[in-house]
Order: C-alpha cells, then structure tokens, then sequence
C-alpha cells in the first residue's frame, strides 16, 4: 500500500500544474445553473433539509444533497464572491487528480509513469473546462470519492481491514449523494471482490454485501424523498428509449471531447500528433508485452471511461452536442462535464498500456518516450490555458447585464412587502438558454441578500422559477403573477427548508392596475434606468 506521504511531491507538482493552465478562470464569472444554485444556497438557513427534500429546481429530477450541501457552505463562508468559488473548484480538480494518482500506482510501479499519466487528466482541456463550471461541483465530488473508493477497494482486496471496506463504504455512499455518477464505482469495486473471491484469494462476501447494500441505501433514501424509483426528466419517455438514443449520442461525441481537436490551433495540433505519433512506439511494445498488463486495473479503467455513458444518457438526449470550434468555450465547458470522470478512466487505461514498456524500456526507448509524453502533456496543457482565457472572457462578457442589473437595483430603496420588480429588455445569452432567470440574478448577486430575497423579480424573458422565502408568498400573494399551468393543472409549490420555490407565469394581459407598485427597470445598451412611470402610464409598452 502507497501511503500518503510518497503522494506529496506529485500532489504538489499536480496542484502546481493545474493552477498553470487553470489561473485565468480565478478572474471569470458565473455560468448557467450557477445563478440558481447561489441563490437557492444564499437563501437556505441549513443545509440539513437538502438531505430529506426534493431540492433540485425540476421536481423529482436529481437527488444531490452532498453537492449542494457544498454549495450552500460555500456560501456560507464566502458569500457571491466568484473568485473564492473558482479556488474551491480548483482545489477540487487538483483533489480529483491527485485521487486518480493514488489509483494509477496501484498498476504502475514507477512514480514518473504515473505522474506523467494523472497530468494527462489533470491539464486536460476536457476537465479544465468543467472545473471552471460552479454548477459541476457535483460532477468533481461524484468523481472524486469514486476514485476514493475505487482505490480503497484495492487496499481492502490485498489486505482485508475494517478501515479499507469503511472508507469503500463511506466514499461510494459520498458519491452517489453528490451525484447519480457515483454509481458507475460499484461496477469496477464489484469486478475487484468478485474476482478475488473466485480465486479464493480473500473472504469478501460480506463486504461485498456490504457495498451492494449501501448501493441499495441510497436508492431507497432517493425513492423516498423524489418519490420515484427513476427521474421526472424522463417524463413520459420510456426509459429504455432514452438510455438508448442517450448513449449513441454520448458515444458519437466521446472521441471529440477525448481529443478535443476541433478546439485546437495549428501549433497545439501539430505537436500533439507528433508526440502521439513518437508514444505509439512504447504503446505498441507495451500491448505486444501483454502479459504484463493488468487485467484488474484495466478492466477498472474501462469502466470508468464508458459506464458514465450509460448513467448520463438521459442527459445526453435532452442536452448533448459535437465538440465544436463554432460554440463559446463556456458551452463546452458544460458539454465537457459528461465526459469528465471518463477521462480519469482513459488516463487510467493509458497507464496501463505504456506500463510494461515504459519500466522495461531502456537507453532509446526510454528518450523517445520520456520526451513524447511531456510533449503531449504541453500540447494538452496549452489547449487547457486556452479554454481557461476563452471561459473568463465569454463568461464575463455575458455577465455584464446581470452585474449591472444588481448594481441598478441597488440603488433603489424597495418596498418591505409586496415588492415587484419586472426587468425589460433582458436577452439571455444562448449559453443561459431558459435555466438563467433575473430573479435568480438578484438573489444571487445582491450584496445585500435581506434587501431582496423577499421580492418577485420577472423579466420580459422566460423565468423557469422565482425563489422566496417560506410564507412570503402565503402573506402577500403573487399577484400579479400566476401560478404556471401543466398538463394536469397548476403547478404546486415546493419548499425546501426555508426556501419556496414557485413556477409563476405573468397575467395573460398587462394592466396598469395589477402592476402598480412594481419598479421596472429598462436596459438600454447595458444600462439600466428606472421607466416605472412610462410602463404604468402606457407610453412604453411593456415585453412579453
């Protein structure tokens, strides 16, 4: 067993790297779902309700309450500051490196081999740009303890300890509650203690009932709070359907975003096909030496790479696209987050392959492979930096409006009840879509939370969801808004903890009486200016 102390110059190295091609995304700023979870967090009094409530913004949808318990202590500690957050989540990317480091020796001898492998995940673009997400929080957690227990379960299978299976135990359990990714562990875990007790080389049977057992925990835990076995994203698609065409499209993308050639220059291509070129010689020798290859760690890199294709492929079918040049490096941001741990399965898979011959290389072999490999990780770490000063830019581009519309708001005295406030001439950025909402905005932003968390902010673009605080809306209404309308009726309030949230349509009709009170604010090329009276008057006709 590798212990901790042998980890700490790589781990340093790790978190040196990552800071590199990481540094400009401290400066950038928030995305879409970010402003819907701050507020949310900024809002809730506890993070204990997330646990035994629905939470997610769709009902019935996601099960996360690790994940957004991260959030909500975050906020905690440091408010609506951005660059406080981005250190969070760079910390997290170097945790997860680090985890995949420790997973990565258990099959490769040698320091420099595995080192060379974890930075491949580390600096690549792929990653970088879903740890530069706020709202992918869930993803690194989920990533994080499955490695944590993947590595355990090694530790438990060549040396039985209660402390081994307690960590497998409490990592898988970690991972599934921050996200449903975390499942894809049990599979690698099960391989692991199924083949040992084949071979009769250690007596797991209860700690594998212990690990399927904790798999079972948590579905039921999820059952009874979402009140369904499966997800309300599905609606009334037959899951199987979905799976299907979810994972065709999650695999059609997968070379891209492994790759990720589409995004880089001619100088990044050039030398990544030139060092991949150089490396396939030690690859090669190192699949002829197959015998030297391990079966387990393969099989665990395997898994790692494609089941998150099947657990996200009801994601893939509502929200999935090619790697492109043409979209903002803020929208491959999220798109990369589905191939995020599937990543540290290929990393873990390229160990494995070069690991025979890399420790029996000698004098050339090991000059051409030492030199290819770093220039593969350059070329990989270059494309990275790129997508970090891509994503602070667009991301403060888009974030403008929002700013200024907090800055404007604040300016104004608001009512202590019934407060209103309708924000024209707002278009989202298409990297919002609909899941970025000025009720969200100001309650995520404003730098006094007191002053507006009680008050109903729409806009003339679509509000997917207005958070108040619990009994607001049952003290002073909603009116004018109205409740949203289903297929089987209005839609019902939620509440999580102290927070309600509400899915509120405007009136069909705009009349000046039904609004009267409300501060509209109109932005006119990025500047906002209060037009309460033209609305109210009828000399600006109001957005819809």
């Amino acid at each position: 067993m590798k212990t901790w102390p042998e980890t700490a110059l790589p781990a340093a190295l790790l978190a040196v790297a990552v800071a590199i091609v990481y540094w400009p995304g401290f400066s950038a700023d928030w995305g879409r779902d970010d402003f819907n979870a701050l507020a949310f967090v900024r809002l809730l009094d506890s993070p204990w309700p997330l646990f035994v409530q629905d939470h997610f913004h769709a009902p019935a949808a996601h099960f996360r309450p690790l994940g957004y318990a991260a959030f909500w202590l975050n906020a905690a500690l440091f408010g609506a500051g951005f660059t406080a957050q981005a250190v969070v989540e760079w910390a997290l990317h170097v945790g997860v490196a680090i985890a995949l480091y420790r997973l990565i020796r258990v099959g490769v001898p040698g320091r420099g081999l595995a080192l060379l492998c974890a930075l491949s995940f580390a600096v690549h673009p792929g990653a970088i740009g879903p740890a530069l997400w706020y709202s992918d929080r869930f993803g690194h957690l989920a990533t994080l303890f499955a490695l944590i227990a993947v590595r355990a379960a090694y530790d438990h299978r060549d040396a039985p300890r209660a402390r081994h299976l307690a960590v497998v135990l409490a990592a898988l359990l970690a991972a599934l509650l921050s996200k449903e990714l975390g499942l894809v562990a049990a599979a690698p875990i099960t391989l692991l203690w199924w083949t040992a007790i084949v071979r009769a080389r250690a007596p797991l049977w209860p700690a594998l009932l212990a690990l399927w057992g904790t798999v079972l925990l948590y579905f039921l835990w999820r059952w009874a709070v979402l009140g369904t076995p499966a997800s309300g994203m599905t609606g009334t698609r037959p899951l199987a359907a979905m799976l299907g065409e979810g994972m065709a499209i999650w695999f059609a993308n997968l070379p891209g975003y492994f790759g990720f050639w589409p995004r880089l220059d001619g100088i990044e291509r050039a030398l990544l096909s030139a060092c991949a070129l150089l490396l396939a010689v030690p690859l090669a020798r190192g699949l002829r030496r197959g015998s030297g290859l391990r079966a387990d760690v393969l099989l665990t890199g395997l898994l790692l790479a494609l089941l998150p294709g099947l657990i996200q492929a009801p994601i893939a079918v509502f929200n999935a696209m090619p790697l492109s040049a043409q979209v903002s490096a803020v929208e491959t941001a999220m798109q990369s987050r589905l191939y995020y741990m599937s990543l540290t399965g290929g990393a873990l898979l390229l160990s494995v392959l070069l690991g025979p011959a890399w420790e029996a290389a000698a004098g050339r072999w090991r000059r051409l492979a030492a030199p290819a490999a770093i220039g593969l990780l350059l070329a990989l770490a270059l494309a990275a930096r790129q997508t970090a000063e891509s994503y602070r830019a667009r991301s403060l581009e888009i974030g403008r409006t929002a700013r200024a519309a907090v800055t404007e708001l604040a300016r104004h005295p608001l009512p202590a009840h019934q407060c209103r406030v309708y924000f024209i001439g707002v278009r989202h950025a298409p990297e919002w879509d609909i899941f970025v909402s000025m009720d969200a905005i100001i309650k995520a932003l404003s730098p006094d939370l007191g002053k507006v968390a009680h008050c109903l902010v729409g806009s003339d673009s679509v509000t997917f969801m207005h958070l108040l605080p619990a009994g607001v809306a049952a003290a002073e209404g909603t009116a004018p808004y109205v409740p949203a309308r289903r297929a089987d009726g209005p839609a019902p309030r939620r509440q999580v903890g102290n927070v309600e949230m509400l899915y509120l349509s405007p009136p069909p009709a705009f009349t000046p009486e039904a609004w009267r009170g409300t501060l509209f604010l109109a932005n006119e090329d990025g500047v906002f200016r209060d037009v309460s009276a033209d609305v109210l008057s009828g000399r600006r006709v109001l957005g819809r």
